[in-house]
């Protein structure tokens, strides 16, 4: 297993590919129905991952591409001296990668940090009344978690957030016990689907490929799936006129927000709804839908986890790699050219160090870098 330019370039590509297809069939409500919005999540986490793994296997195949491609890869690959170490264009760029990444992470932990002391600062809300629906949330779920309630101007909708002290912040005003009561079972029911973690997970990611805007178009529709996912868990037991009350207070709620957010991490909460117009209309429409027919089963669930999988381990079958067809012209006015291939050569691996065998001479040394390109075109490496 190893790592390349090329191997990083299929893996942006393949996630880029697959993301596009999730989020095409997410925008079909039928698509939806078949499958199940639990399941287009899953997927989306696993193009992540596809991003994550850029790696070539034993059974990945080379496919020589010459013309433009090779001359790139030579001009990324070709090493200049810095100083006291030789660096190419492409070390260059994998050093202003990682570092911008790491000082991304740092930047978002200290933040998150930074707004769970202030969020512990609001005063707690420990009213009878909300202590009762509380109550009634338990018994709905039929899971009992320590979940802190806070009053909070700072944000006009209601929003969840924690992972480990985990707390359900609402505007300070008046509710009634249905308002409440949904209120607190759709933040409540986040944290039972764990979209918090998912939700930090991929701002870790998205932080890592701070350069591939993909990756911010996949957080902000991983973001609306895991909201249609909540939606769901919590209709999914409800009655039709119970689900009407439950959009008609999303609704509600929404309209006294003013779509004012005022806080740059509230993308790291999940939220009764941070939609526009047209996504919340998306959002009711699948809601509505499932109550019509089931949304998804086992059945269509497993056979799209088994496409997805053959697919997503295709993508490790092939990758491209540099061609340079040696001109037949250099090797005939050239006496003593030889075209090396693995027919006629192969690499001798001995004390620590590697070697051209050719025709059976010795031929040189070779570096580290250039065995991984060289055992992609079928050099065989011996050791002795």
């Amino acid at each position: 297993m190893k790592v390349t330019l090329s191997s990083i370039c299929m893996a942006v590509l393949w996630s880029g590919v697959l993301a596009g297809m999730i989020y095409i069939m997410r925008k079909k409500c039928h698509m939806v129905k078949q499958f199940g919005i639990g399941c287009m999540v899953s997927v989306y986490l696993f193009c992540m991952v596809r991003t994550l793994l850029p790696i070539d296997f034993s059974f990945t195949h080379g496919l020589d591409i010459g013309g433009l491609y090779s001359s790139v890869y030579r001009f990324l690959s070709a090493s200049h001296r810095v100083g006291r170490f030789r660096l190419s264009i492409t070390d260059g760029i994998l050093i202003i990668w990682v570092a911008v990444a790491a000082a991304r992470i740092l930047y978002f932990l200290v933040e998150y940090w930074r707004m769970s002391l202030y969020v512990s600062s609001f005063p707690a809300r420990e009213d009878a009344q909300c202590r009762e629906i509380l109550q009634k949330v338990y018994a709905y779920t039929g899971k009992t978690r320590k979940v802190r309630i806070r009053n909070c101007d700072d944000f006009r909708i209601p929003v969840g957030m924690g992972v480990f002290t985990q707390t359900i912040l609402v505007p300070d005003r008046s509710y009634t016990d249905q308002e409440l009561y949904y209120i607190l079972l759709h933040e409540y029911t986040h944290f039972l689907n764990g979209d918090l973690v998912v939700k930090i997970l991929v701002q870790i990611y998205c932080s890592i490929f701070w350069w591939n805007p993909l990756s911010y178009l996949m957080q902000k529709d991983l973001d609306r799936s895991l909201e249609m996912k909540c939606d769901l868990s919590i209709t999914d037991r409800l009655s039709r006129e119970e689900t009407a009350d439950y959009l008609e207070i999303i609704v509600s709620v929404l309209k006294k927000s003013h779509e004012s957010f005022g806080c740059s991490m509230l993308h790291n909460t999940v939220a009764l709804g941070k939609e526009n117009k047209n996504e919340i209309v998306e959002r009711f429409q699948i809601i509505l839908e499932s109550q019509e027919s089931p949304n998804g089963n086992v059945r269509n669930t497993l056979i799209w986890m088994a496409m997805f999988g053959i697919v997503w381990f295709a993508s490790y079958s092939f990758v491209p790699q540099p061609y340079y067809d040696p001109s037949q012209e250099m090797i005939e006015d050239q006496p003593g050219t030889v075209e090396i291939t693995p027919d006629n050569a192969y690499i001798l691996y001995t004390e620590g160090e590697y070697y051209w065998i050719v025709d059976g001479v010795l031929n040189g040394n070779i570096s580290e870098e250039a065995i991984q390109q060289m055992e992609m075109d079928g050099f065989e490496v011996k050791e002795r």
